[in-house]
């Protein structure tokens, strides 16, 4: 339909598109691990039916499907895990949460194994759904604006994308809605640093889905095994809590004044 589009042109009609489906997915109450599938369905339909890149096999290699980038694997899996543990570990050390163990929580090493199985399951499917649009397909072609605010700007789609979720009362329904959207909002920004840094130090979109596998899914065991007795537990320690907050956004901060991302490296 639309084969001679500059890369922003591309990446506005991705996130009209993407943002629709959002929209949509929202209304229909569709559950969050459908809805996380929204940016690989828009990144689809650029491909094929919009701008048609997806008959050029050079297309696919902007999406960095074909490099690992494993020399970050590591700092992508330790990060979240240590954030994420600090946060709310602290937080117990508050009279707003503590320690708890479920009943059906099983051994350790049944624990252990279930979290590796999550890790590798949402690495190639919803997280890399996500990433695939998000860093694989937007972040490279908003890079002319520099890639600080490219990496800025796609964290804040990422997170205006939430919202439609979020009203449908899916995702984050726990306490304020005034207080938590905010949160969200910042703290899907600040780490959208961190995921667009790895995608374009590695060009390769694997890292930036290993690292949001590893969050969610140290989210998820760290909520697990936390009994919440106030909503400030979400506000202080939660995944998008003032802890977490201030960890990534320190992380995010070193980033953007020492890292050294001029451009994509070349595709080969």
């Amino acid at each position: 339909m639309f084969t001679n589009l500059s890369d922003l042109q591309k990446s506005g009609f991705f996130i009209a598109l993407v943002l629709m489906i959002a929209s949509l997915f929202g209304v229909l109450k569709i559950t969050p691990e459908v809805y996380m599938f929204a940016p690989m369905i828009a990144l689809v339909s650029m491909f094929f039916v919009i701008t048609r890149d997806g008959y050029r096999k050079k297309e696919w290699s902007t999406l960095g499907l074909h490099r690992t980038g494993k020399g970050l694997w590591l700092f992508c899996i330790l990060v979240p895990f240590i954030c994420l543990s600090c946060a709310y570990f602290i937080t117990w050390l508050t009279p707003y949460a503590s320690p708890f163990v479920p009943e059906e929580a099983g051994s350790i090493w049944s624990v252990v194994m279930k979290v590796i199985i999550l890790f590798i399951f949402h690495t190639v499917t919803s997280s890399l759904g996500e990433e695939l649009g998000w860093r694989g397909y937007l972040l490279p072609k908003l890079i002319t604006l520099g890639w600080k605010k490219a990496v800025l700007l796609t964290g804040f789609i990422h997170a205006i994308f939430h919202i439609p979720l979020m009203l449908a009362g899916l995702y984050h329904s726990e306490g304020n809605p005034m207080i938590i959207y905010p949160l969200m909002i910042i703290q899907t920004i600040i780490g959208g640093v961190l995921f667009g840094y790895v995608r374009l130090k590695t060009n390769s979109v694997w890292p930036a889905a290993i690292l949001h596998s590893a969050h969610n899914v140290t989210w998820a065991l760290c909520r697990e095994f936390t009994q919440v007795q106030s909503d400030l537990a979400y506000y202080i320690g939660g995944e998008n809590g003032l802890i977490m907050i201030v960890l990534y956004g320190t992380i995010a901060c070193w980033i953007l004044q020492k890292a050294n991302i001029n451009q994509l490296p070349k595709n080969n």
